[in-house]
């Protein structure tokens, strides 16, 4: 019994996370499928179109940076752009290699594996922050999108050397590290271990199965463009996971199929997304009869989910009710 009662507590920690995740997915299905059960469901930027590659992802995040209502501005997305495209240029020779490694604190040679060079800046890892989480009242430095664009448009260094200073500014060595070990092949190994209960693997398992993967197009996203993302993703999943292409895929297309379009005609649903969460695209975003719909201006991925926001509390509530009359 005292087992029994701390996995109930475990359970609603893990509802209460400010970032739910596939937890909000979980409720929404527990209503399409058990509707006897669960008498509805409210999600909060929540994907329910999954796909290999997910275009849509870096195309919002682009309009974010250009967003001067977000801190943004068409100045910014060029010059984070042409940072990385400077990293580009510098990765296809040795000597722009040393130099890349020596601005970003990396070890030699470490930029000599071109899916190290991936590893490093995917997913933007060089702004050191996931933008699908700005915060406008965040205090640390480069913490969101208006302070990383007061950078990047401050000043008459290259872009890159400004794309440098974000980075070690919100990623700094640790104690005793002289310079940056992280590789793919490490990470890898991280994948491969079944024993490990990680929130980054499980992500990653996640998304090698079920969600598929942002990619990464010249011309709509602001990063590395070089090589594909969702190569280097289907790279990870076949060495961490054993899964082949064929077998996402598969995955992907069962999961859709099992979501149905839109939930299908399950009721009792409320979808919440904010304009500027790069997976809006991916959730329910026009309501229908049972399903209603509400957006949160400016609000970045599940911003709500760790702020308090009485306008989203009072419609969640209105909703609810109208369920429960």
């Amino acid at each position: 019994m005292e087992q029994i009662i701390a996995d109930v507590a475990a359970f609603g920690t893990n509802l209460q996370a400010k970032n739910p995740g596939v937890k909000i997915l979980i409720a929404a299905l527990a209503r399409k499928k058990h509707g006897d059960i669960f008498i509805g469901a409210v999600t909060s930027s929540t994907p329910f179109k999954f796909k290999l590659a997910n275009d849509e992802y870096n195309s919002v995040l682009s309009q974010d940076l250009s967003s001067p209502s977000l801190g943004g501005s068409p100045q910014c997305l060029t010059t984070l752009t042409n940072a990385h495209m400077d990293f580009a240029k510098s990765m296809e020779t040795a000597e722009g290699r040393r130099e890349v490694e020596k601005k970003l604190k990396i070890c030699d040679g470490i930029l000599e594996d071109v899916n190290n060079q991936i590893y490093t800046t995917v997913m933007g890892n060089l702004l050191g922050t996931s933008l699908q989480y700005n915060d406008p009242g965040c205090t640390e430095n480069y913490c969101n999108i208006k302070k990383i664009c007061d950078r990047l448009t401050r000043g008459s260094d290259a872009a890159l050397d400004k794309l440098a200073d974000i980075y070690n500014t919100n990623k700094p060595l640790k104690p005793g590290y002289y310079c940056r070990r992280k590789t793919a092949r490490l990470f890898i190994v991280t994948l491969k271990n079944r024993m490990s209960n990680s929130s980054r693997r499980l992500g990653y398992f996640d998304a090698c199965n079920i969600a598929g993967f942002p990619e990464c197009s010249s011309g709509s996203c602001p990063f590395y463009t070089s090589k594909s993302w969702v190569d280097f993703y289907l790279m990870l999943c076949k060495e961490g996971f054993g899964l082949s292409k064929d077998e996402i895929l598969k995955n992907i297309a069962d999961f859709q199929q099992y979501v149905e379009k839109d939930l299908d005609k399950t009721t009792n649903i409320l979808s919440i997304n904010g304009d500027a969460d790069p997976w809006y695209p991916s959730s329910i975003t026009k309501a229908r009869m049972g399903l209603d719909i509400m957006w949160v201006k400016g609000a970045s991925h599940c911003y709500w989910c760790g702020h308090s926001d009485k306008d989203v509390v009072d419609g969640i509530l209105d909703v609810v009710n109208k369920w429960l009359a």
